[in-house]
């Protein structure tokens, strides 16, 4: 019912975004899980997620409208209000699906070609996919305006000190090893682990050989 704050982007799209990123990080608390002596950052709400969600916001509203996107923070989600629904002719299903028909192909591919986005039609897919290790799972609503997108505050399942042992003696008892040998391991998320092993290498505790399928890592401690 109460407003702590309110702020307004003007500007280019572009400057508006990264304005809004970055006003969105500071409500995006840190707290860290350990892997034996390696500190793994965990954010409240998955980088990824919001930049996605703010961007398809940006990429897919109808500005036919005047109106502004909305976002709302609240204690525990943030939700981004885009002006347009769904394109004529598209559900809600087909877009959880993959299938992609931009309203804005001129911006979508400007903002491809930024690597802002990774690949058409697979923003709520991979959403999705950063909350995978999280009690907690998005979830979107569509008017026929609207696009809703809800992010709810990560409440995530963390390591015992024994777990993060075992994961410290397995990498050990590796000469090399791939992501999905991880993956299987730990039996968490293609996201979680790639965020975990980009950690370890920005740590310089593994080194990563290969490019493509034929990535492995190899330890450095």
């Amino acid at each position: 019912m109460d407003f702590q704050d309110r702020k307004e982007f003007n500007g280019s799209i572009l400057k508006q975004v990264d304005e809004a990123f970055e006003y969105m990080q500071l409500h995006n608390a840190r707290s860290a899980s350990f892997i034996g002596l390696h500190r793994n950052d965990i954010t409240e709400y998955p980088i990824f997620a919001v930049r996605e969600a703010l961007v398809n916001a940006v990429v897919h509203r109808d500005y036919s409208f005047s109106g502004s996107i909305l976002i709302h923070i609240f204690d525990n989600r943030i939700e981004i209000v885009s002006i347009g629904g769904l394109v004529q002719g598209l559900t809600l299903v087909d877009i959880e699906l993959g299938i992609s028909q931009s309203r804005n192909p001129r911006l979508a591919n400007c903002i491809y070609r930024m690597k802002w986005i990774e690949s058409y039609g697979t923003g709520l897919q991979r959403i999705k996919e950063s909350y995978l290790d999280s009690k907690t799972q998005p979830y979107w609503n569509v008017g026929p305006n609207s696009f809703v997108v809800v992010l709810p505050k990560n409440e995530f399942v963390y390591a015992s000190r024994n777990d993060s042992l075992e994961i410290v003696q397995w990498i050990e008892e590796k000469e090399t090893f791939t992501s999905k040998e991880l993956e299987d391991y730990l039996d968490k998320s293609k996201f979680f682990v790639r965020n975990l092993l980009e950690s370890l290498t920005k740590d310089g505790m593994i080194k990563r050989i290969g490019e493509g399928r034929a990535t492995r890592y190899i330890r450095k401690f």
